[in-house]
């Protein structure tokens, strides 16, 4: 396929917004996965898709599949499907989803839905909007991830954890707006996975005891 190199991001008043074209499971199947955002060249390394509920997650999924996409974690429901039994189990309903992996030939498109109307993806679907992204992973060489964790602070993105969370297969800072839009700065160990249960846990753990501290965490 032909390369894309047309963003599907847009910027508005802070807030970062999907372009109508990344409706298109054939725009994701020939984006670069290199972009900029607020000023800054990237590689993104997995862009999170929300969809209603769960026909159109289910729908989204099959066309990415036509388009040549690879499921590579799910389609399953999270965390059960997942991290059963695992540290991440005892996550709370509310913050359950629908989530499907899929490695396409750049890059890869995590498709997300809500499990039950009202919890947490579906009050950021009804707050901000379809069009509103919910999350963009930013690859990050090893040495660079406190340096790059504060260029994202000074935009205005507080991390949800004093320190990345990390394991054998990946290292993850998770980093939020006031729109509760995340950046996430990934450094890969090993494989092509977006999570762990282990990290995921971590940093659920951390994530409550840095939302008590209201200027976030100081990190430079």
């Amino acid at each position: 396929m032909e390369r894309q190199l047309t963003s599907p991001f847009e910027e508005r008043a802070g807030r970062l917004y999907y372009r109508p074209e990344r409706s298109s499971a054939a725009f994701w199947a020939t984006w670069d996965f290199c972009d900029r955002l607020y000023g800054q060249e990237v590689a993104v390394d997995h862009v999170v898709v929300l969809q209603g509920n769960r026909e159109h997650f289910e729908r989204f999924n099959g066309e990415l599949l036509v388009v040549g996409g690879q499921f590579t974690e799910g389609p399953a429901l999270f965390p059960d499907g997942f991290c059963a039994g695992g540290e991440a189990a005892d996550l709370p309903v509310d913050l359950w989803f629908y989530m499907a992996s899929v490695r396409l030939e750049r890059g890869l498109v995590v498709v997300l839905a809500p499990y039950s109307d009202g919890d947490r993806h579906a009050r950021l679907l009804q707050e901000n909007g379809s069009d509103c992204v919910h999350h963009v992973a930013l690859r990050v060489l090893p040495d660079r991830m406190d340096e790059v964790a504060c260029s994202w602070k000074g935009r205005g993105f507080v991390p949800l954890s004093p320190e990345p969370v990390e394991d054998t297969l990946l290292r993850q800072w998770f980093l939020a707006n006031s729109a509760g839009q995340i950046i996430e700065l990934i450094e890969r160990r090993s494989g092509a996975a977006t999570f762990t249960c282990h990290n995921i846990h971590r940093l659920r753990q951390t994530e409550i005891a840095t939302r008590a501290r209201p200027q976030g965490v100081n990190l430079c």
